[in-house]
């Protein structure tokens, strides 16, 4: 969501000054943390999950002999969905359902009961972190949990309705339905023969790779010390450390600075003409990056389609 990401995270921040600091340090240090992986866990992750799919049909290898199979869950699963999730909207989140439970009849004579809520609006990280999204439609899926477990088989969707009222935080807090739905209904039309085709570039790019591109990166790094210094040389790294007045003694300034404008800042109200022209040019910038957005994901749909549909 390039909106959020280059222009309203920090707008939000700037404009919310007094209440904003904490929460926006501790969601970068979280969002920041990475984790090293090695060339097998890469090759695993891609092989078997984004370009083989093996979850899915149920050939997921974990080792040991032992293999995944979605259909030997029997548990309720529940799937939370949003329709301004543009990296996995409900189309693609529910449609591994018909993959492996190909009609109704099929998802009850296997026992299992799948509930799936869907979101409106909010976008792929806010599933996850939003505060709203957790007092209201996460706060609902574990009040009703228990409901769940005692469902017929079958596909249902979660459907919030509202607010129960009860002012006691150990009761619950919102009234659901489930509505009963068919594999049908989560079904998406997909192109097998253009991923079938993908698969197989994917497979060529991989074999070149392992044959001329990974002998010469290991040949360029050949001490700890340089995997080190490209880490830290990294500019994502760079774009924070190079303000720390560890590195840039010049930023010290910044320090008395800060406090002296923190005494003696005077707020702008929400009336003021300033403000409300700043709050609209903030708005046009927003729906501007929205709109490339969306002329970056449909521009690569055009080129999918060209390249690798029949």
């Amino acid at each position: 969501n390039p909106a959020n990401t280059l222009w309203k995270k920090d707008y939000n921040l700037f404009s919310n000054i007094d209440t904003e600091q904490k929460r926006y340090l501790e969601f970068e240090r979280w969002w920041g943390g990475f984790y090293l992986l090695n060339e097998e866990e890469i090759l695993w992750i891609v092989r078997n999950l984004f370009i083989g799919n093996k979850l899915e049909k149920g050939m997921l290898d974990i080792g040991h002999g032992h293999r995944i199979d979605m259909r030997n869950m029997k548990d309720p699963l529940v799937i939370f969905a949003s329709s301004g999730d543009n990296i996995t909207p409900p189309q693609q989140a529910l449609h591994w359902i018909s993959e492996v439970y190909p009609t109704t009849d099929d998802l009850v004579k296997a026992g299992q009961r799948i509930v799936y809520l869907l979101h409106s609006h909010i976008g792929h990280l806010g599933i996850f972190v939003s505060a709203s999204v957790a007092r209201r439609e996460h706060r609902a899926i574990i009040e009703h949990i228990e409901k769940m477990q005692k469902l017929k088989p079958g596909l249902y969707e979660m459907i919030i309705e509202g607010e129960t009222g009860d002012h006691d935080p150990h009761q619950e807090q919102f009234r659901v339905r489930f509505e009963k739905r068919e594999i049908k209904d989560v079904t998406c039309p997909i192109p097998k023969s253009a991923f079938d085709k993908m698969d197989r570039l994917s497979v060529a790019n991989e074999n070149l790779y392992l044959a001329f591109g990974r002998p010469f990166v290991k040949s360029l790094i050949r001490h700890p010390q340089q995997a080190a210094a490209l880490r830290w040389l990294h500019p994502a790294r760079v774009s924070r450390y190079v303000w720390s007045d560890q590195v840039s003694p010049g930023m010290k300034i910044f320090d008395s600075w800060a406090s002296w404008v923190k005494d003696n800042r005077s707020r702008a109200q929400e009336s003021n003409t300033f403000s409300y022209i700043e709050r609209r040019h903030s708005d046009n910038i927003a729906t501007f990056l929205d709109a490339c957005r969306d002329i970056r994901d449909t521009g690569l749909e055009v080129i999918f389609e060209a390249i690798y549909r029949e």
